[in-house]
């Protein structure tokens, strides 16, 4: 039950944050993520200050700042911010809520603009400092130091692009300078400082571009090459695409198309482990344009997903998945479709195949 809620939560969530992404940044920050790195439970609370500058032509001002905690303060400034001058968002972070690494969010409302800019607070609460082999233990070219192998940038749109970072040490003696090799598509790196100096650390910066023919959720991957050695192992970013509505007016969104499921839920009650399940979904395309599903996700690797063909406009079509319950542990099983669309009302259709396995 409790992964039930969940799915349904990160479902939600990802359909409300994409509804929101239909504007360019009117306030640009000078970074999104503010990484403290490790810091002792003893020091007490820790802060830092983000600075924007307003890109527009219009005078702007900072609506709100909300955190994704109690545990976050923040103040910001609340005067009217013209064309090119700049603004300060502070936030303070308890630091008192155990030894783990945290990730704390600001979300930032511009006036004028209808998408909130997301901006981060990381780092490790330690009770006491460890050694960067202690953190850092995915080892690359027996130099290279990642404190895990994969990474998150969230959800983009066609058209859009983002830029996030994560840190790395360098585990020897001596400096290392750092290329990549396998670079996936739509994925640009930079090391800064590079060469990273012998025990030190540095930034690595991701950039994820949308690509037309990539939606849904997709992996990116790339080999970190170490001193002119290639480590023999990547690491991955995912993310997120989905269609990009930001150009249309609020009346063609309406005018779009509307997929409307009889159920988006399938069960098949009591099923020996190892069996074949065929889960049949019926919609109807309740909007004025033909439907298309761009992509279909399964967050089970059992779960395949079969073709959707596109719907006229007030017509109705079948959309099939094959589920193989081989790998599935017994007890409750709970499987989530995420169906990425061209419907400017529902870009997103999340649908869910739910069960016993014996």
């Amino acid at each position: 039950m409790k992964r039930l809620i969940y799915i349904f939560l990160s479902a939600i969530c990802i359909s409300n944050m994409l509804h929101a992404q239909n504007s360019r940044d009117l306030l640009k920050f000078d970074r999104t993520v503010h990484d403290f790195g490790q810091v002792l439970l003893s020091d007490g609370a820790v802060s830092c200050t983000f600075t924007a500058t307003n890109v527009s032509s219009e005078d702007l001002y900072i609506q709100s700042v909300t955190t994704s905690c109690g545990c976050t303060n923040v103040q910001w400034d609340h005067n009217t911010i013209k064309p090119g001058q700049k603004a300060k968002v502070s936030a303070t972070y308890s630091n008192d809520e155990g030894p783990y690494p945290f990730d704390k969010s600001l979300i930032v409302k511009v006036s004028g603009q209808t998408k909130p800019i997301m901006l981060h607070l990381r780092g490790i609460s330690q009770e006491k400092i460890k050694a960067d082999s202690e953190i850092f233990t995915n080892v690359y070219a027996k130099q290279l130091g990642l404190d895990k192998t994969e990474f998150k940038c969230g959800n983009l749109e066609q058209g859009s692009s983002r830029t996030e970072q994560f840190t790395v040490a360098n585990l020897g003696g001596k400096a290392a300078k750092i290329e990549f090799a396998n670079v996936s598509k739509g994925m640009k790196l930079e090391v800064k400082p590079n060469p990273i100096p012998a025990g030190e650390h540095a930034s690595v910066y991701y950039t994820i571009t949308t690509m037309p023919d990539m939606w849904g959720y997709n992996d990116y991957s790339a080999t970190p090459v170490v001193n002119g050695t290639n480590s023999g192992k990547s690491f991955t970013v995912k993310a997120f695409t989905a269609e990009n509505f930001s150009s249309l007016s609020k009346e063609e969104k309406k005018q779009g198309s509307r997929p409307v499921f009889d159920e988006s839920t399938f069960s098949f009650n009591h099923k020996k482990q190892g069996s074949k399940i065929t889960a049949n979904f019926s919609c109807k395309n309740q909007g004025e344009k033909e439907l298309v599903v761009y992509k279909a996700d399964s967050d089970f690797a059992g779960a395949v997903p079969g073709t959707f063909k596109a719907i006229p406009a007030g017509g109705s079509g079948k959309f099939t998945v094959e589920l193989d319950t081989t790998n599935l542990p017994k007890g409750e099983a709970l499987v989530m479709i995420t169906l990425t669309t061209n419907s400017p009302i529902r870009p997103i259709v999340t649908l869910f195949i739910t069960g016993i396995i014996q």
